[in-house]
């Protein structure tokens, strides 16, 4: 009785750990998901800077923080990552930093004392200067 117990035991941890390797390679984040290393970099520039600056981010009616804001893109990410491949900055933007899947409603961003905007669009000037910066204009 005791060895079939064990069994079972083993039999359970084994299907618990086929469970977690089977998520984490269907979460799996690598840059294979993106175009290239440089849209790779620049939506993590644009997450990051999200994240880190002193900005607020409305989704449905809410206010957030940064940080918040940039953890909820990034679960996004994840979810059109399991979805698409090839992704780039733009289609990040369009996709996922623009608005609200379920509400359909925009998202809406406010750094520091600048003016409220749309995501999309203080997406794209941070997109834009970034390229810049780092010569890489599209």
């Amino acid at each position: 009785m005791q060895i079939v117990r064990i069994a079972s035991r083993r039999l359970v941890a084994a299907a618990a750990m086929a469970v977690i390797l089977a998520l984490s390679v269907a979460t799996d984040t690598r840059a294979t998901d993106f175009r290239d290393a440089a849209a790779e970099a620049e939506v993590t520039y644009l997450l990051d800077m999200l994240g880190t600056r002193d900005c607020r981010f409305q989704r449905n009616g809410d206010w957030h923080n940064g940080a918040q804001a940039s953890a909820h893109l990034r679960s996004k990410l994840g979810t059109m990552k399991r979805m698409t491949s090839d992704i780039t900055a733009e289609q990040f933007i369009q996709a996922v930093a623009s608005g609200s899947s379920s509400s359909g409603q925009p998202y809406w961003v406010q750094c520091a004392q600048e003016p409220i905007q749309q995501s999309s669009a203080w997406m794209q000037k941070e997109l834009q200067a970034y390229r810049k910066r780092h010569g890489a204009l599209k």
